[in-house]
């Protein structure tokens, strides 16, 4: 359950420096440098896909709010007649993979170089 939480802290503490100007793939860096780092097995994947989900979902909820829907709207017409609500969800899905993408290489990579799959 720690691992969990760690690695939750860590990927949302990384992407909220996406808003001081660093690139969208920093819940990349942040979701491998909880594999890497962090001792667990399915709980750090887990807590590293939460942690992108929110972080992005949030992101992309705030946004939304600060144009009044207007700019989700126009974006879910190009993607088949999403609501803006469904773009949401579908931001932070897809923030969430690529945090348990970034997460399952780095405990990959520890697994290579150390030898022990805790």
């Amino acid at each position: 359950m720690k691992a969990f939480v760690y690695a939750l802290v860590v990927v949302l503490a990384f992407s909220s420096l996406s808003y001081l100007g660093l690139p969208w793939w920093i819940v990349a860096f942040a979701g491998f440098l909880a594999g890497y780092v962090l001792i667990g097995r399915f709980t750090v994947l887990l807590g590293a896909f939460s942690g992108g989900l929110l972080a992005w979902g949030l992101a992309a909820y705030f946004k939304d709010r600060a144009n009044t829907g207007i700019l989700a709207e126009r974006m879910g017409e190009v993607f088949g007649g999403l609501g803006g609500f469904e773009l949401i969800l579908v931001t932070a899905f897809l923030g969430g993979l690529v945090a348990l993408a970034a997460c399952f290489f780095g405990r990959s990579l520890r697994i290579l170089r150390t030898g022990n799959s805790i």
